[in-house]
């Protein structure tokens, strides 16, 4: 049965009359073999499988330098980890010193220039008359003021619009 199968297949690679399909071209690109005779004939199918070699190609390249850049990085990492182990405690310290300066700084900038009384010079406080005239005024005086000002009278433009709505609901109350 596996030799049917053969057959098939070599008779299938053997056509010419046709382009190759995707099994053709993955049979080509894994053996190493010169090629097919269809490919001598057909620039298409020659073009093809030369674009798909050039493509493997390059992936191969690309993972190879990838494989290489992240295998640096990891040593360089695992270097720099074995140089530095006190590389956090170093960071926490300085977090803490930080956080104790920005607590403190307040407390240090309140308090620390203290003196001694005995040293200190002598605040002279002196009276000085009010520059409002108004609170030389009585209590009274100023309430008196205020009730004038509420009684004066309104000026036109700010009294209210007399409505035909108002005028009608005041005679169906009456």
């Amino acid at each position: 049965m596996n030799e049917i199968k053969t057959e098939n297949k070599t008779d299938a690679m053997n056509r010419t009359d046709r382009h190759l399909t995707n099994e053709q071209f993955v049979t080509l690109l894994l053996s190493s073999g010169a090629g097919h005779p269809h490919l001598r004939s057909c620039e298409l199918c020659a073009s093809q499988l030369e674009g798909l070699r050039s493509s493997i190609g390059d992936l191969r390249n690309a993972s190879v330098v990838a494989a290489e850049r992240h295998y640096r990085a990891a040593v360089r990492d695992r270097a720099a980890r074995q140089r530095t182990p006190h590389r956090p405690r170093f960071a926490w310290a300085l977090t803490a010193l930080a956080g104790v300066l920005f607590i403190g700084a307040p407390f240090a900038a309140k308090f620390g220039t203290f003196h001694s009384p005995a040293h200190s010079p002598v605040a002279v406080a002196t009276v000085t008359a009010p520059a409002n005239p108004a609170s030389n005024l009585s209590d009274d005086q100023l309430l008196n003021n205020i009730d004038s000002d509420l009684s004066a009278s309104v000026p036109s433009p700010l009294l209210p619009l007399e409505s035909n709505s108002t005028t009608a609901t005041t005679k169906e109350t009456k």
